[in-house]
């Protein structure tokens, strides 16, 4: 078990390193057609080479890291609950994707995770899930014309 922060950032940075290489071969295979405004591939390229950058600045900090070791604290049973919890939730947001749509989906998923993992007061959760799926909305789906699923909001679009 990995037991010092170090020792977690690097396997950290290769697993994200990892991620990112795969990100990108994936990426590189999506074909586009022509009189796309922004090719398909754009956002999971740039994507990928965010997470390449990330990783290797983990690696390369945690590598050069010269003082005394830091022990995780790793989560309780209770933050073990939480963790799992979270899991469960972007499972059923994945699912939720193409039924519901991209808005739709991702107002309930940012409404429970942050009713879930804030404890803040009831209408933060529905405000923050409503402002993210008005992001996701004009943002990736207007402003850059990815096709997105729209679920149920297909028939106003």
């Amino acid at each position: 078990m990995i037991r010092t922060l170090r020792s977690a950032d690097l396997a950290t940075g290769i697993f994200m390193i990892v991620l990112a290489i795969l990100t990108l071969m994936a990426s590189f295979q999506i074909e586009g057609t022509a009189g796309e405004r922004v090719h398909p591939r754009t956002l999971p390229v740039i994507l990928g080479w965010m997470v390449l950058a990330g990783g290797v600045a983990l690696f390369v900090n945690a590598w050069r890291y010269q003082g005394q070791p830091k022990a995780i604290d790793w989560p309780d049973a209770q933050g073990g609950r939480r963790v799992l919890i979270t899991i469960a939730l972007m499972v059923v947001y994945l699912a939720l994707l193409e039924p519901l749509g991209f808005p739709v989906a991702t107002l309930l998923f940012i409404t429970a995770g942050t009713w879930f993992l804030g404890r803040y007061r009831w209408w933060v959760g529905p405000l923050c899930g409503l402002v993210s799926a008005l992001v996701v909305l004009f943002v990736f789906m207007d402003f850059l014309e990815l096709s997105l699923p729209l679920g149920l909001l297909e028939f106003i679009f």
